[in-house]
């Protein structure tokens, strides 16, 4: 797909009803009952290729994007713990609208770092409906953070100029984070309206998996951008911080929302195709116990994946209380661990579930395909041999696992 489009959304937001704004209210009533929200025609949108506008729309009126907005400022003041537990909940119904948050998430991660001006008024912000996205990689460059975007000082007025690839989520948000150069080349970010004049936003993610997150270019020209929604962080940094783990930690959730989908299709899919292999004793494919070990072993494997994500999100927690380097560097080597066990679990599960229902499951109209090509895309964000190697280093030499770069 190849539209343009400079809007988030297709006509005006449907009313949205009163919806508890506490932590307890958002993670037992609203999480809930969105993720069945999500979850209805969630299978029918990747058939027909269809973004889920409504779904994020949804998630936007849902106020779980300000979970861990602090309450000091107002917010329900939720835990990383509660917001990947959100991630892996809404994966589980629909892994493209739990990636899309991923953006918002870390904007968010990233005011809540010490010492960054004005986070407090941003953080504020968050709590009446924003939704954010994010552009930062570009196609020219030999890393992915090498940067052509420019935010330059042109007659009085802040001006931005470049293209980005994998701007996920950018055509639900109402804002870009966008990573540019500032005329001293400090990498900062602006926060850009999507509808400012400038921006343009392609739906031309051709990857074959995770194909509704909106991954498309982000296309800005002359963008004019207000000096309050710049933000001037420290320079990237190699050691690793509170946003950088969770930046990965954010992809492992969704892994593990993923491999849970996979088990909860297969176990559907088996209750309802009941015809057994030609060589199986058992009458029914739900008693043959080669079936039930595959079931149980995709069903082991979505556990260990949502058992090591929660309890990197819980160290994470930790260590964002003193955010000392020695913390940190603990908490991003867990959080390493959880990432890769959590993609390799993904996977694989969304492999076993193939044998336990045959040639019949492969059937693009069951749409139990979707799994292991969307776990596959989503390991792809990172190489597991460079992941691998940094727990070695730091299990060896403690040495600290790098951060992802980004200021």
């Amino acid at each position: 797909m190849s539209a343009r489009t400079t809007h988030a959304c297709h006509g005006p937001p449907d009313p949205a009803p009163p919806v508890p704004r506490d932590r307890e209210g958002l993670l037992t009533q609203v999480l809930p009952a969105l993720a069945d929200t999500v979850r209805t025609g969630a299978r029918r949108r990747e058939e027909q290729r269809t973004l889920p506008y409504r779904e994020m729309q949804a998630f936007r009126d849902s106020g779980l994007g300000s979970l861990r907005v602090p309450a000091l400022l107002g917010g329900p003041g939720g835990s990383i713990a509660d917001v990947v537990k959100a991630v892996v909940r809404l994966a589980a119904a629909d892994s493209n609208v739990a990636q899309a948050t991923r953006a918002h998430f870390a904007h968010i991660e990233r005011l809540l770092e010490p010492g960054l001006p004005d986070a407090g008024r941003r953080l504020r912000e968050l709590r009446e409906g924003v939704l954010v996205g994010e552009a930062t990689s570009e196609r020219t460059g030999t890393r992915p953070f090498d940067l052509g975007t420019r935010l330059r000082r042109t007659g009085g007025r802040l001006l931005l100029t470049g293209e980005k690839h994998y701007a996920t989520g950018g055509l639900f948000a109402s804002h870009l984070t966008v990573l540019a150069l500032d005329d001293a080349d400090r990498p900062v970010w602006a926060l850009v309206p999507v509808d400012a004049p400038g921006v343009e936003l392609w739906d031309d993610w051709e990857g074959m998996g995770q194909r509704l997150t909106a991954t498309g270019s982000a296309v800005f020209t002359d963008v004019e951008v207000d000096p309050a929604a710049v933000l001037r962080p420290a320079p990237g940094r190699p050691e690793p911080t509170v946003t950088s783990s969770f930046r990965a930690l954010h992809l492992a959730a969704v892994g593990a929302g993923i491999a849970t989908a996979a088990v909860s299709d297969i176990a559907g899919f088996t209750r309802t195709n009941p015809r057994a292999a030609e060589a199986a004793e058992a009458g029914r494919a739900a008693d043959d116990p080669f079936v039930r070990a595959a079931v149980g072993e995709a069903a082991t494997l979505a556990y260990t994946a949502r058992s090591v994500v929660l309890s990197a999100a819980r160290a994470l927690d930790a260590a964002a209380e003193h955010r000392s380097a020695d913390e940190l560097a603990a908490a991003a080597a867990e959080v390493t661990q959880a990432k890769v066990v959590a993609d390799r679990a993904a996977q694989q599960a969304a492999t076993v579930i193939f044998d336990a229902a045959g040639a019949s499951a492969t059937l693009t109209s069951e749409g139990l395909d979707r799994h292991w090509r969307n776990a596959r895309t989503l390991a792809s964000h990172d190489h597991a041999a460079h992941a691998a190697r940094a727990i070695g280093d730091y299990v060896l030499h403690r040495t600290a696992p790098p951060g992802d770069g980004l200021p």
